[in-house]
């Protein structure tokens, strides 16, 4: 045996009565994240910056499937909306355990280039990972 634990050996349930924040989640790879999540039995929180139908549908899908998914109209880039994500997906689960940082900005030039809103809103995102990961480190037993 290589030294890896006999499937028997794993949970069916590997994140039973976990809670996680998916930063983006309600399209394509960002959805694809907040299923596997929910498919492991992790209660989820995901922000979305305008795709309301689509965050709508994610969320029924993992109900129907048994799961909980909250979604959280909120820009990452903004560090007030970012903030208050934080806030209400403590609220709405409880504590996290998890975070999954799938949102960034970005700006494909010299970096003497970038416009200052630019480098202000990575700066705002570095800050919501700051956050988050400060939260995280509060509800940790």
């Amino acid at each position: 045996m290589n030294g890896a634990l006999p499937m028997t050996a794993i949970s069916s349930r590997p994140l039973a009565g976990r809670r996680a924040m998916v930063t983006g989640g309600s399209r394509d790879i960002d959805a694809a994240i907040v299923r596997r999540r929910a498919a492991n039995s992790a209660h989820v929180a995901f922000t979305f910056t305008s795709l309301t139908a689509a965050a709508e549908g994610l969320c029924a899908e993992v109900s129907e499937s048994g799961g909980m998914a909250v979604a959280i109209t909120a820009d990452s880039a903004d560090s007030t909306e970012g903030g208050n994500a934080v806030e209400y997906s403590v609220t709405a689960l409880g504590e996290l355990d998890i975070l999954v940082n799938n949102v960034s900005t970005g700006h494909i030039n010299p970096i003497d280039s970038y416009p200052q809103q630019v480098v202000g809103a990575q700066q705002n995102v570095h800050r919501l990972v700051r956050m988050k990961v400060h939260c995280l480190a509060a509800h940790s037993g």
